[in-house]
């Protein structure tokens, strides 16, 4: 009986491992990139406490950026100061809005001074005159004479009270300008100037949003060539 027993225990000992050897993870071997870990019983595919999932970054078409992480942030960009050949990334770019304001709530400005802005002076202009700015800087309804920045560009176009929709000549019929600045040097500075605009301006509509196009601009070096949906400043 005893003898029995000893053989029955050895048995369900012999059982358990077997299990356990069963259930075992498996475990990546050295150099083998593409292995991965079972999922522990908390649901960690690399058994760390977080619950993050570390990612190798190798091989991957999308430069290590991984849905959901922070991790990832693609390779290094080139020194663009370094030795020739070197390709440099494309700047991004810049953003376009438009905006009109009404004349007579454009705050003063030393125009001697500014180097952008939207709108020219002239005491003979209408107060209720939208003054349409179609910009890459940084001026809006809060700060119209915000100064253009190295690499942005303004065009400015005078509304008179009872504008409908239609094409109208910019300079001619609008009293439309531009403003634009060039690249930066390598101490930061860069060229700016400003004139009118010739070309065309196609107004769909003037009520809610001035929404439009510009066509057959002879702009600086930008291309004013735009269709823009422009907010009233209240």
């Amino acid at each position: 009986m005893a003898s029995m027993m000893r053989t029955l225990v050895v048995s369900l000992a012999t059982l358990a491992i077997g299990a356990s050897m069963a259930c075992d993870p498996k475990v990546a071997s050295p150099g083998d990139e593409d292995a991965e870990l079972d999922s522990d019983e908390d649901g960690d595919e690399d058994g760390d406490e977080d619950g993050n999932t570390s990612v190798a970054t190798s091989g991957n078409d999308d430069d290590g950026v991984v849905p959901g992480t922070s991790m990832g942030s693609g390779p290094d960009e080139p020194d663009c100061e370094g030795g020739e050949g070197e390709a440099c990334p494309d700047l991004p770019p810049p953003v376009m809005h438009a905006y009109a304001i009404r004349y007579g709530d454009l705050p003063p400005i030393d125009v001697e001074t500014d180097t952008g802005g939207s709108g020219s002076g002239g005491d003979d202009i209408d107060p209720d005159t939208l003054i349409l700015t179609i910009s890459t800087g940084t001026d809006d309804c809060d700060d119209p004479w915000a100064a253009l920045q190295c690499g942005q560009w303004n065009v400015s176009v005078k509304l008179p009270p009872g504008t409908e929709a239609g094409a109208y000549a910019l300079f001619e019929e609008l009293d439309a300008t531009q403003i634009a600045t060039g690249p930066a040097d390598e101490s930061g500075e860069c060229w700016w100037g400003g004139g009118s605009l010739e070309g065309t301006i196609e107004l769909d509509s003037v009520v809610g949003p001035i929404v439009g196009r510009i066509v057959d601009a002879q702009s600086f070096d930008f291309d004013a060539n735009v269709e823009f949906s422009a907010v009233i400043c209240e």
